[in-house]
């Protein structure tokens, strides 16, 4: 099946680093994100999502990585401080959808932050915090994270919910790199043209031309609940 091509065609770039596009729905967003496989991030990843898609530069993982780290959502954060900030967090976008922010951070090695090298370093050690934790490694992912990581810093940190719950591009990127044997650990950004978001049609022309894989939500869906299915059995 189509479908199963293409998710299996994805997942193969995202192994060899090379970029993913991910159109979520019309129904939802219907914005296209390009999306790297974290461990593979240099400073060359880093360039191409801001000039070739333009939109937020973020680090996404699972939910299970930053409730083991002890990182609250961002619109939990704000709630916990009152003072008013909580009727911001009470309202959503268009969409529907809690934000899968959490909080934004630099690695403290780094420059400025903002760089490409720098957002790079930021990356590929947040990389190696969710690896530790995935390797059950608790309290040395912890500390890692408590001790080589400053906030606000300039890489949003964002955690996926299960696709039950939430459908975005954090969801449907980590749960690719899932499907491909990998970790749950990306970086992406929304691409964007002029005033607006980049078309389906422009995503696909492109994704023709340069040789990105185009995938939709429902295929990653579709391809994981029958993954699923058969991990259940």
């Amino acid at each position: 099946m189509e479908v199963y091509e293409n998710v299996k065609e994805a997942t193969k770039a995202l192994k060899k680093g090379i970029p993913v596009m991910i159109y979520d729905s019309g129904s939802r967003e219907g914005e296209v994100d390009l999306v790297f496989y974290a461990e593979k991030v240099d400073i060359d990843t880093i360039y191409t999502l801001r000039t070739v898609a333009g939109g937020l530069i973020c680090y996404g993982t699972i939910d299970e990585i930053t409730k083991a780290l002890g990182i609250p959502y961002g619109d939990e954060i704000l709630e916990m401080v009152g003072g008013g900030l909580e009727k911001l967090a009470k309202k959503r976008l268009s969409y529907g959808d809690r934000p899968a922010f959490t909080i934004w951070v630099n690695y403290a090695g780094v420059r400025t932050g903002i760089r490409d090298e720098d957002r790079a370093e930021t990356v590929k050690q947040l990389h190696n915090v969710t690896r530790l934790v995935r390797a059950g490694e608790i309290e040395k992912a912890k500390r890692k994270f408590y001790e080589e990581f400053q906030a606000p810093g300039h890489v949003p940190l964002l955690a996926a919910r299960s696709l039950e719950i939430r459908r975005g591009h954090t969801e449907l990127s980590t749960h690719l790199a899932l499907l491909a044997g990998l970790e749950p650990s990306v970086v992406f950004a929304e691409m964007l043209s002029r005033g607006s978001v980049m078309s389906f049609d422009d995503a696909k022309a492109l994704s023709n031309r340069i040789g990105w894989p185009l995938v939709s939500g429902s295929e990653i869906i579709e391809v994981w609940r029958n993954a699923k299915m058969h991990r259940g059995h």
